[in-house]
């Protein structure tokens, strides 16, 4: 018997190599998600293995049948060089170079089927198919031909099921068992293996890639540097080995792991929970063992299992049948998660992370929703499951959504502005409204619009009023027109009576508000008038500026002096100019004397402007030092210097008792006057004398008149007396 080797540690050897093989890439002999049961050391080459039990070995001329336990139930010899081999339910057909034989499972050989220059053999239930450089030929189980295709060619490649046949070369050509071709299809290579999982579903490996064929259309391929050798579906994975590599893939073509067998695998095959794979001169049995096959969304996550970093998904990981804890951890987000194992038991586990949403707006706070989900007011971020929803955000009676995606672990940003609201009412309503440009009803209306500056116009009678408004976020700009006409009124001097048709108005408003139609406008002021007929539509707007005229009259002292208003020469004095109610800046320029006054009209009454221009004079006296007065005005002691008014004065100077009045004319080349008082004081000085020193002198002649003897005295007051008063009054008089 041959020497059967069991493996009673292969599942926790297993775990350890899945685990190393997958995550760590290392090269060691192992099949993720199986434990190596046991291995058979044949000797021979492997020819083909049975789905259902059996696995028949080939070397030279010598045949070893196993069971899917690894026990030889067979053993027998040829007599010729076998080159191909397939069994099938019992029924074992072995090819040479020209020849197929047909063997029960004991050895009997039950037909010989003469095929010249043959490549490959297969067996059904009752059918045997042989492929030659020339097509294929299908026999039934008693020699008998029942179809062929010659026109095909050479065939490399042949399998056959309960229901069609398949045949391949660069080519894959399936035909019923009664030789119908149901479809063929080009795969771009060499064939190696061909393994049908049914009648519509087949996978190809050649010397460059996995195909996977459906129903005669490609679904998916998967190319390589090195060829496929063999093809394998177990537990409804897909894998492919080439060499020592083996590829694990679903049924839609996702890479579910690969690894390095550490073995050069020859041919593989699935009997139910069992993976039977064989090289040269091995077969070795796997068997499905308890474990987890974990995938998140991304991928790349982080797995811890009961507490322990185990790797990252996608991750396949044997364990001990029982409960085990889960956590996975993605670039901030965190998934746990807790399952129980059978014995045996693949479960596989397949997570998808949250994501993140971030809701702001303008204004802030408002209500946010997310599909039926309240999740609080802006600004917020939350974590949600992935997937595509409505998201309503409400403020105030506004609304605002969006379809927002939200992607496994990503952050969602979203900015939500409200529209405002343009709210139009007019006096007259039913009034037409356009908002940029389009019609958008009839007042009073509301209208929701983006923030913003927006163009409105309002239509009354043939006539557009135009608002130009910027609109806030959730607020409501008003726009209220009441269609009267304006009348704005700029009246100069604004003392001026203004009437309204017969109605007076107050002119300091400065704009009225009238109801359209026709209004005669009259002004009174200082017995002028104004007046002009208006015709006013609705939201008219109609300015009237009235300036009236009045007299303006400059005068000056002297006479002939330049006469400039506003900067700009106009005449000389005495002048009378008409002007404008406004206000003026008149200079009146004599010699090199300059007076400079502002006129206000604030009525319609003539402005009169008098100017008297003045010299400055010395001013001496004899005797100085005595007080000066001119027009009776003291203005200080002589000598001094003073200014006075150009023309004709009374100059006056006062000493003592003694005062002197003159005339004097100032001219502009007038510079200095005089006046004495000489004259009044000799007068009076005369007077004095009469007065005083003749009694005098008469009382000192008296005196002596008394000393003397009455004779002399009579005669001297006789003679004498009489010649000195001549005397005295001569000189007094000179």
């Amino acid at each position: 018997m041959l020497d059967i080797m069991r493996n009673k540690h292969a599942i926790v050897v297993s775990m350890m190599l899945v685990f190393l093989v997958t995550h760590s890439h290392l090269v060691i002999a192992g099949i993720p998600g199986y434990s190596e049961e046991w291995s058979v050391n044949v000797g021979v080459s492997v020819l083909d293995m049975d789905v259902s039990s059996y696995i028949l070995a080939v070397k030279s001329s010598e045949v070893k049948v196993f069971n899917n336990e690894g026990v030889n139930v067979s053993l027998f010899s040829l007599n010729f060089t076998a080159t191909r081999g397939d069994i099938r339910y019992s029924n074992i057909i072995i090819g040479a170079s020209n020849k197929a034989y047909l063997y029960a499972l004991d050895g009997t050989l039950r037909r010989i089927y003469n095929v010249p220059n043959l490549k490959d053999v297969a067996v059904s239930s009752s059918k045997v198919v042989i492929a030659n450089t020339s097509g294929i030929y299908v026999y039934d189980f008693d020699g008998n031909l029942v179809w062929n295709k010659t026109e095909i060619g050479s065939i490399k490649i042949v399998e056959v099921t309960s229901d069609s046949v398949f045949v391949a070369k660069d080519r894959l050509y399936k035909f019923s068992l009664s030789g119908d071709l149901l479809w063929n299809i080009s795969l771009g290579s060499e064939v190696l293996d061909i393994y049908p999982v049914s009648s519509s579903e087949v996978y190809i490996g050649t010397v460059d890639s996995l195909i996977k064929v459906s129903g005669g259309t490609i679904s998916w391929q998967k190319n390589y540097s090195t060829p496929i050798q063999t093809v394998v579906m177990c537990n409804n994975i897909v894998i492919a080995f080439s060499g020592s590599m083996a590829y694990a893939y679903d049924r839609t073509g996702e890479l579910v792991w690969s690894t390095d067998t550490g073995l050069d695998v020859i041919m593989a095959r699935c009997m139910g929970d069992r993976l039977i794979i064989a090289t040269s001169s091995t077969i070795r049995s796997f068997i499905k063992v308890a474990g987890i096959t974990v995938s998140s969304t991304p991928s790349g996550a982080t797995v811890y299992i009961d507490g322990n970093r185990v790797g990252e998904t996608p991750l396949t990981l044997e364990l001990d049948p029982g409960s085990h804890k889960i956590r996975l951890e993605y670039d901030g987000y965190t998934i746990t998660d807790s399952f129980s194992l059978e014995p045996g038991e693949m479960l596989p586990l397949n997570y998808v992370f949250d994501g993140t949403i971030k809701v702001t707006s303008t204004p802030s706070e408002a209500e946010v929703y997310l599909g039926e989900d309240y999740l609080g007011l802006t600004p917020l971020q939350v974590d949600v499951k992935p997937g595509t929803y409505l998201l309503l955000l409400k403020y105030k009676g506004y609304t605002w959504k969006k379809t927002v995606e939200i992607k496994p672990a990503k952050l969602t940003k979203v900015t939500a502005v409200f529209n405002g609201t343009i709210f139009v009412e007019t006096q007259p309503q039913n009034i037409s409204v356009k908002i940029d440009g389009k019609n958008v009803g009839r007042t009073p209306l509301k209208v929701d619009v983006i923030p913003g500056y927006h163009h409105v116009a309002i239509i009354y009678n043939n006539e557009t009023l135009i608002k130009n408004v910027n609109v806030k976020p959730a607020e409501i700009t008003r726009i209220s027109v009441i269609f009267n006409a304006t009348l704005y009124l700029d009246i100069v001097p604004r003392s001026a009576e203004v009437y309204i048709g017969t109605r007076k108005i107050d002119v300091t408003n400065g704009y009225y508000d009238v109801d359209p139609g026709e209004y005669a406008v009259t002004i009174y002021c200082g017995g002028k008038m104004w007046k002009k007929v208006f015709r006013l539509s609705a939201g008219q707007n109609e300015y009237v500026k009235v300036v009236f005229n009045s007299t303006l009259k400059i005068s000056s002292v002297p006479k002939g002096a330049e006469v400039y208003i506003n900067g700009s020469r106009v005449g000389v004095t005495p002048l009378e100019k008409n002007v404008e109610t406004l206000t003026y800046v008149v200079e009146i320029r004599f010699q090199n004397q300059t007076v400079r006054k502002t006129v206000v009209f604030d009525t319609c009454e003539p402005k009169e402007v008098n100017v008297v221009f003045n010299k400055t004079i010395t001013i001496a006296t004899f005797p100085s030092g005595i007080p000066v007065s001119i027009d009776s005005v003291p203005i200080g002691t002589s000598p001094l210097t003073t200014t006075v008014s150009l023309g004709n004065h009374t100059l006056s100077a006062r000493w003592i008792i003694f005062e002197k009045s003159v005339n004097i004319n100032i001219l502009p080349d007038t510079e200095k006057v005089s006046i004495s008082i000489w004259e009044p004081i000799a007068f009076i000085g005369a007077l004095i004398a009469v007065a005083v020193i003749i009694p005098i002198a008469k009382l000192i002649l008296s005196s002596k008149r008394e000393r003397l003897s009455y004779r002399y005295t009579y005669r001297n007051i006789k003679e004498e007396p009489e010649e000195r008063y001549e005397e005295v009054y001569d000189e007094y008089e000179w």
